[in-house]
């Protein structure tokens, strides 16, 4: 009886670690996906291939796609904002103009750090999880 007990506990260990294998695998093919449609963005950025309008209609079309990404900031190299688009607002707001004279962007410190490292090495850079100003959970790419 104690070993059917221990066998049934193996067994539920064993598979709760493949469910948690499959999870991880389906989350880190879901950020490399990310990555992938988000440096396609950018390529088409740094061509001069699109411009703001096309920016925020693909960066609504991302949204929608990939729930987990719910705000696109189009940053140029001196951190001012060209185009910001946030899933948070209602439709009509979605698209936030853009001051005419904007103020650069503060980030947090792991934002500051992982955009710096992307600059620098000109490949995307994760940054670790921070709160933005709104309380929303964040990760910088």
């Amino acid at each position: 009886m104690v070993e059917s007990v221990r066998l049934m506990e193996a067994n539920e260990q064993d598979a709760v670690r493949r469910d948690t294998e499959v999870a991880q695998q389906h989350i880190r093919l879901r950020l490399i996906e990310n990555q992938e449609q988000l440096a396609r963005i950018a390529r088409e950025l740094v061509t001069r291939a699109i411009n703001a309008d096309e920016f925020l209609n693909q960066a609504a079309s991302f949204s929608r796609e990939h729930r987990e990404v719910t705000e696109l900031i189009w940053l140029d190299a001196q951190r001012f904002p060209k185009a910001i688009y946030s899933a948070h607002l209602f439709p009509k707001e979605r698209a936030q103009d853009v001051p005419a004279s904007p103020l650069p962007i503060e980030l947090s410190q792991a934002a500051q750090a992982a955009f710096s490292s992307a600059m620098a090495q000109r490949q995307p850079a994760y940054s670790p999880h921070f709160t933005n100003d709104r309380w929303f959970k964040c990760t910088s790419l």
